[in-house]
């Protein structure tokens, strides 16, 4: 078994972003640096990028809008 460990499909961290161009909403992912949150818009694949601080957000904030 794979106690204390976690799934083979584990879970990717992750922004909730609302695509304004398509007025669409997805996830962007953590790169493997840990520097950024990169990913595409689902439908017209414009590129975003949310670097990440060292502060965070200072909000909380898990869901993001991006045009």
């Amino acid at each position: 078994m794979n106690e204390g460990k976690e799934p083979a499909g584990g879970r990717r961290e992750h922004l909730g972003i609302h695509f304004r161009c398509c007025n669409v909403y997805g996830y962007i992912y953590k790169n493997k640096a840990g520097t950024a949150y990169c990913g595409f818009c689902p439908r017209c694949l414009a590129r975003v990028e949310v670097k990440i601080s060292r502060d965070g957000t200072g909000s909380g904030q898990r869901i993001f809008q991006a045009e």
